[in-house]
């Protein structure tokens, strides 16, 4: 499987089975795509192709979905970044409405996507805007940029990889781009990371992550 947040054409091999569209950039909509390996097509069924998990967030957010092989996948682009960091205080959680909202609605195994957060309180004290700020506010921040902490852990999501492991998945420098697996289910086994910064293909890096099916 791949999960894109942008579409791409000409992926040989690999056929688009879900998107979703997002907010506007520069007079195009940001879409979260999910693309399966030919041979494994008839595993697949849509869950939900288009989940608006907006909440209160000032851009249109989506998350995409499917079930492949029994296992079921979403695909989302959380709150966050230059759009709507300037007006935190007015979106405390919805981080934390955006993941509980495509929990409750598609009872997923994998939650992958653009998180526009790290995964660690430590990492999130790097941001230059959190260093903007004072005290008080960079504790208001702190709540915006973590509020979808609480569901992942509250319904066992785990990490699939440590920031370590990766490095910076952003242009910006920053780890947000996260895959979240339910031990329960599955048991990563290998983690890799692609560079599309520096061949200028993206303003993210890929990263690759083999699961097995948990024994459980």
């Amino acid at each position: 499987m791949i999960f894109y947040l942008t579409d791409f054409k000409g992926l040989t091999g690999y056929r688009q089975v879900a998107q979703c569209l997002g907010q506007n950039y520069k007079g195009r909509k940001i879409c979260n795509t999910i693309y399966v390996r030919d041979d494994l097509l008839k595993t697949v069924y849509n869950l939900q192709p288009d989940l608006d998990i907006t909440c209160s967030c000032l851009t249109k957010r989506c998350a995409t979905s499917i079930s492949i092989k029994g296992i079921k996948l979403v695909n989302l682009h959380l709150c966050g970044g230059r759009f709507d960091y300037n007006k935190y205080q007015e979106q405390l959680d919805t981080k934390k409405c955006q993941i509980q909202r495509s929990i409750d609605s598609l009872q997923p195994d994998l939650i992958v996507g653009d998180f526009n957060s790290e995964a660690e309180f430590e990492q999130l004290e790097a941001y230059d805007f959190y260093q903007e700020l004072n005290p008080t506010q960079q504790q208001t921040f702190m709540q915006y940029l973590t509020s979808h902490y609480q569901p992942l852990s509250g319904n066992n999501f785990q990490t699939a990889y440590r920031r370590d492991q990766v490095g910076s998945t952003t242009s910006f420098g920053n780890t947000v781009d996260w895959i979240y697996y339910k031990p329960n289910r599955l048991v990563p086994i290998a983690v890799q990371i692609f560079e599309t910064i520096s061949k200028q293909m993206s303003d993210h890096n890929g990263v690759l992550v083999a699961f097995k099916k948990s024994p459980h």
